[in-house]
């Protein structure tokens, strides 16, 4: 047990996600005993396991790699029954129906409104960031101030500057590709650019939607790997990358 190697962490995180291992990883820089904790099963030697689910699963959706298995004996496995339930995609289906989402032997989320809430997580890990996209967005200024400049809603307690900082240092840790050039439009301000060179269009993005309908294409700022990243030694393109911190359980 990793909790046994570190009986008194200076700081318990619970959940080894994104955000929980950019917070370790700060902590770690400033000299700081972290444990993190994470439900699910233990972490396995290598991903060949997750693969061969994946690759044998009828449904292969973001969670079909991952336990626990998303069918049992006879449908979806009722998350009662596990250790760690999760929600999956396949859970949205419409009242009475196969992954009825207000079902609790089907769906692993109570809710009561109109709508299914349509985004999944893993229990296991690493977090979601097993089948994270890599999308990483900052809020621009205007999302700060939606009543004074809209309007509508709200306004937040803090500004877009209080925050660059932190969104620089992320994007440094997690490696996201993007150019500063690109959001100029946006009226978001860069200390300096993003760590990773932008991922340059695809012929679809620039012949389907530039020019064929005269929609512009904006970049959208991923976690992929555009060139080595000297400090974590990353060497491979595209390879989806985030800090990593081994885990016992």
């Amino acid at each position: 047990m990793c909790a046994e190697r570190m009986p008194n962490p200076d700081v318990l995180i619970v959940g080894s996600g994104i955000a929980g291992v950019l917070i370790a990883r700060q902590l770690g820089r400033a000299g700081k005993k972290v444990l993190i904790l994470e439900a699910g099963e233990a972490l396995p030697a290598d991903i060949n396991g997750y693969m061969n689910t994946f690759l044998a699963a009828t449904a292969k959706v973001p969670e079909s790699p991952y336990p626990p298995a998303l069918f049992g004996a006879n449908g979806l496995t009722d998350p009662r029954t596990v250790n760690a339930g999760r929600p999956t995609v396949l859970s949205l289906g419409a009242k009475g129906k196969f992954g009825d989402w207000q079902d609790p032997k089907q769906a692993y989320l109570i809710q009561k409104g109109p709508l299914a809430f349509g985004s999944t997580y893993e229990r296991i890990n690493g977090g979601t960031v097993r089948h994270w996209l890599g999308t990483s967005l900052r809020f621009v200024p205007s999302d700060f101030e939606m009543k004074s400049r809209f309007n509508r809603f709200v306004d937040w307690p803090i500004k877009y500057r209080h925050l660059e900082r932190w969104y620089r240092d992320a994007e440094k840790d997690i490696g996201v590709a993007a150019d500063v050039a690109d959001q100029n439009y946006l009226g978001i301000n860069f200390s300096s650019n993003y760590p990773m060179p932008r991922i340059p269009l695809s012929l679809v993005d620039v012949h389907g939607g530039s020019l064929r309908m005269g929609i512009p294409v904006p970049e959208v700022h991923n976690a992929y790997t555009t060139q080595q990243l000297k400090e974590l030694g990353v060497r491979q393109a595209t390879e989806l990358r985030v800090p990593v911190f081994k885990l016992a359980f």
